[in-house]
C-alpha cells in the first residue's frame, strides 16, 4: 500500500493529473511496469483504478493519462489531516 500511496501522493503534488506515466516514472522512481501494476492492478491485487482512487485516459499515441478521483483527493486530504 506504501507504493499505491506514493503514487497518489505524486499526482496530487503534481495538480491532481499528469500527462503520461512517463510523467510518473519521472516523479516516484518507479518503472513503468510497476506503475501499471499499482494503477490497473493485477490477478493478486486491486489497482487504483477498481479502488476508486485514480481515472485513466487513453491519449495520444497511446499515452495513459492519470488523474485523482474526487475519492482520491478525500483520502489524502484525511490522510494529511490525521
Amino acid at each position: 500500500m506504501e507504493a499505491k500511496l506514493a503514487i497518489l501522493q505524486a499526482i496530487q503534488k503534481s495538480g491532481g493529473s499528469l500527462e503520461s506515466l512517463e510523467d510518473l516514472v519521472d516523479l516516484t522512481g518507479f518503472s513503468k511496469g510497476q506503475l501499471s501494476h499499482h494503477v490497473n492492478g493485477g490477478p493478486d491485487s486491486k489497482g487504483l483504478v477498481e479502488l476508486g482512487l485514480v481515472e485513466t485516459e487513453r491519449g495520444e499515441r497511446g499515452r495513459l493519462s492519470v488523474s485523482l478521483t474526487a475519492l482520491g483527493k478525500i483520502l489524502l486530504t484525511g490522510l494529511e489531516s490525521s
